[in-house]
């Protein structure tokens, strides 16, 4: 098997293990999550956007095309998270 065809499939295993679990993160209650800041609230405001477009997407049935299609609402989540974070202008994330 050729590294790419590996490398591909790894990404496709990762991305199958995270779109089973944030849906059920998404769905917990987060009242008992305490005071959230306002980028913890757009972080939660991301992830519930991307779990309804992901949920949305009309699957073509192909594996290569799906796994890409899904990419692009997840990776426009890591986008809006990293704009909520620099909006809060903290300085060090530790």
């Amino acid at each position: 098997m050729s590294t790419a065809k590996s490398r591909i499939i790894a990404s496709a295993i990762i991305a199958s293990v995270a779109l089973f679990h944030a849906p059920a993160f998404a769905q917990m209650d987060h009242s008992k999550m305490g005071e959230m800041s306002a980028a913890s609230t757009a972080y939660m405001d991301a992830m519930t956007k991307m779990d309804a477009d992901m949920d949305a997407m009309q699957m073509t049935g192909k594996p290569g095309a799906d796994f890409a299609l899904m990419m692009i609402p997840h990776h426009q989540s890591a986008i809006d998270m990293a704009k909520a974070y620099l909006a809060s202008d903290e300085k060090d994330p530790n």
